[in-house]
């Protein structure tokens, strides 16, 4: 349990369920997670809204990278960069969308992870018009 709490405490400074937004998206309760538990860093996007979404990562000091994009309905799991070094700054992690009548692309979100936290679980919620994004716990 207490790895479980290791991410919030990172992202809030207390012992609870609340996430930074950036954006001004919104976060909503857990839900149904993805099956089996992530490891150290590593973080997993489970595409549950009607469009495609990927992780960008913005880590202090170092090039930004985006992930390939995860497909409505899929999950895919991704090291956060720097994991390799085992250190323990903040990186910033942009949850994107792509409209389906395009190749334009929409923010969602913004969670903060550290390359040597618990392993996480985000997922993109509803549809290109009103796109939201949840927290899944990581079990």
């Amino acid at each position: 349990m207490t790895a479980k709490l290791d991410i919030r405490k990172i992202l809030t400074g207390v012992g609870t369920a609340t996430l930074v937004v950036a954006a001004g998206a919104t976060a909503t309760a857990p839900a149904t997670a993805a099956a089996s538990s992530i490891s150290t860093g590593r973080i997993q996007l489970c595409s549950q809204g009607n469009y495609a979404s990927q992780l960008r990562f913005s880590p202090s000091g170092t090039q930004s990278s985006s992930t390939n994009w995860v497909a409505a309905g899929a999950c895919q799991t991704f090291n956060v960069p720097g994991a390799s070094s085992g250190n323990g700054t903040l990186v910033s992690v942009d949850i994107v969308g792509k409209y389906n009548t395009s190749t334009n692309t929409f923010q969602i979100g913004t969670v903060y992870s550290s390359p040597s936290s618990a392993g996480a679980k985000v997922a993109s919620t509803g549809t290109t018009t009103s796109p939201s994004w949840k927290y899944l716990p990581n079990n």
